[in-house]
C-alpha cells in the first residue's frame, strides 16, 4: 500500500483546496468555470474526507473477516 499524508484533512469553502494538519496544503483545486464552484467545493470535502473513509473501511473489512471468517 502507498503511503499518503496522514490526517486530519481540512478542506476550506470558497479556496477549493485541501489542507493537512499543520498548513501543509495537499491539493488546491482549479477551474475555468465559476458556476462550478460548489461543485469544486464539495468535491474538495468528499477528498478532505478520504483519511477518516479510509479509515471506517478497514474497520468494516475488519468486522467482515470477524462475523464471516474470511476477508470479503
Amino acid at each position: 500500500m502507498s503511503e499518503h499524508t496522514p490526517g486530519p484533512w481540512t478542506s476550506y469553502t470558497g479556496t477549493h483546496s485541501i489542507w493537512a494538519e499543520g498548513k501543509r496544503a495537499i491539493c488546491i483545486m482549479t477551474g475555468a468555470r465559476k458556476t462550478a464552484d460548489m461543485e469544486r467545493d464539495a468535491n474538495a470535502r468528499l477528498i478532505a474526507a478520504a483519511p477518516d473513509l479510509l479509515e471506517s473501511l478497514r474497520e468494516l473489512a475488519e468486522l467482515a473477516v470477524m462475523q464471516f471468517g474470511a476477508p470479503p
